[in-house]
């Protein structure tokens, strides 16, 4: 019996031999008196310690696959905010980091045009859309120093308002920056202002000295707003110039204007957050993504302003048709701005230029269909037709910002993007080849 049971493990000792390095032949029998090796294991062996490891094994495959989704989500988060800050940006900035007073601390009392730029000064601007630096030169102008001027080229002039003006962008990212390489023979100036109507224009280039270089071309380019800004005598809280029609002819009035306290009134301080739960929602919102999406849940329920009190610097709600489209013949403040278009056509022509002027599409009507005219068709059609009756050339931007692929206009606000001055800069050098420039 005892021989029996040897020889059955010889033979299984047999069938485990394996040859170790040396050439030395290592059987299982062998292995397993001394202890280093396995010998020969039961099913149940096998069986229970399967089941003792498959647990963990588990558990270390389910935090892979978290880490591994963890991971792919906070990649797709950075690239959407690369996104939005390279195709659409939409920075978070606090209120109490805003510039309060208006035109940005670059503006003082004029007792001719109400406001002008304070020369040589230069500030860092904060809107509720961007950061910029604003810089005026020596006579009071966001355009470049006069010694920096070719002499003897010929002059192109711009008149306008705060989108002239860039409101909102860099000195470089104006259109009338822009506009300075493709039209590199001439000398561009750029006479705008913030919150000037057609009026503030007529004035400020009748005060302009072209110190005899020639001027083939003046342009105006004309806002929305413009139609209420020449009809009051007071806007952002300031007296400005006023011309009334008297008996069919316009004469203006109120000169020299008023200084108001609001002048000397200094810089509203904002605080800044208090707690370290406003601080953190402040530095979750610095993320363009959140506070896009923070944004529009706050504004889910919104329902938009009447297109007649929308417009920037209107404080007055804007007389409104209500009845059809305005008959330029019947509509003081329409007669009043193309009243004003003849005068600075006039005194454009008397110094030997030419008057052109440029429409600026609304934002309200370009892209939400509401019209500041109330006669349910875009106030260029009414301005398009004082041109043509006055025989200015006239050019409208609509077209132009509707074929942009890109966002032109600041989510917050009137006034374009950096984008928008590009489109506008190209549209405007089409014209102006059109009129031979």
């Amino acid at each position: 019996m005892l021989a029996a049971r040897c020889a059955a493990a010889a033979d299984v000792g047999a069938r485990r031999t394996v040859r170790r390095p040396g050439g030395r032949v290592d059987s299982g029998m062998s292995r397993a008196f001394r202890g280093d090796g396995p010998a020969v294991r039961s099913p149940a062996s096998d069986t229970a310690d399967a089941a003792a490891t498959r647990p963990a094994s588990r558990g270390s495959g389910l935090g892979v696959r978290l880490a591994l989704a963890c991971g792919a989500t906070l990649f797709a988060l950075l690239l959407a905010e690369v996104a939005y800050r390279w195709l659409d940006p939409y920075p978070y900035i606090p209120e109490w980091e805003r510039n309060k007073r208006p035109h940005g601390n670059l503006t003082q009392y004029d007792a001719e045009l109400g406001w002008a730029g304070v020369p040589s000064k230069g500030i860092s601007f904060a809107t509720e859309n961007a950061r910029v630096w604003k810089q005026n030169n020596a006579l009071g102008f966001r355009d470049v120093e006069p010694g920096q001027r070719r002499p003897d080229a010929p002059a192109i002039v711009f008149l306008g308002d705060s989108f002239t003006w860039g409101y909102e962008v860099g000195q470089d990212e104006m259109f009338v920056s822009r506009l300075r390489g493709p039209l590199g023979d001439y000398e561009l100036f750029n006479l705008s202002h913030g919150g000037y109507g057609t009026d503030q224009s007529l004035l400020t280039w009748r005060r302009w000295d072209a110190d005899d270089r020639e001027v083939p071309a003046v342009v105006l380019v004309f806002c929305s707003n413009d139609i209420a800004d020449n009809f009051h005598a007071k806007r952002y809280q300031k007296p400005k110039p006023h011309f009334e029609l008297v008996d069919g002819e316009l004469h203006q009035s109120d000169e020299p204007l008023p200084r108001v306290r609001r002048w000397d009134a200094p810089d509203f301080e904002g605080a800044g957050p208090e707690g370290w739960g406003e601080r953190i929602g402040e530095w979750l919102l610095r993320s363009h993504l959140v506070h896009d999406m923070y944004t529009r849940w706050q504004r889910r329920d919104a329902r938009p302003l009447p297109a007649a009190t929308e417009e920037p610097g209107v404080e007055t709600t804007m007389p409104a048709a209500t009845n059809g489209a305005e008959d330029p013949a019947a509509s003081p403040r329409l007669q009043i701005t193309e009243g004003l278009l003849e005068l600075l056509r006039d005194d454009v022509a008397a110094r030997g230029s030419r008057l052109l002027v440029a429409a600026i599409p609304s934002k309200a009507e370009l892209f939400e269909g509401r019209f500041i005219l109330g006669d349910g068709r875009p106030y260029q059609l009414t301005l398009e037709g004082m041109c043509a009756r006055l025989g200015i050339p006239y050019h409208d931007l609509a077209p132009d910002f509707r074929a942009a692929p890109r966002r032109t206009y600041f989510r917050d606000g009137w006034h374009w993007t950096a984008y928008g001055h590009g489109v506008a800069a190209r549209s405007l050098e089409r014209f102006l080849r059109d009129q031979g420039l």
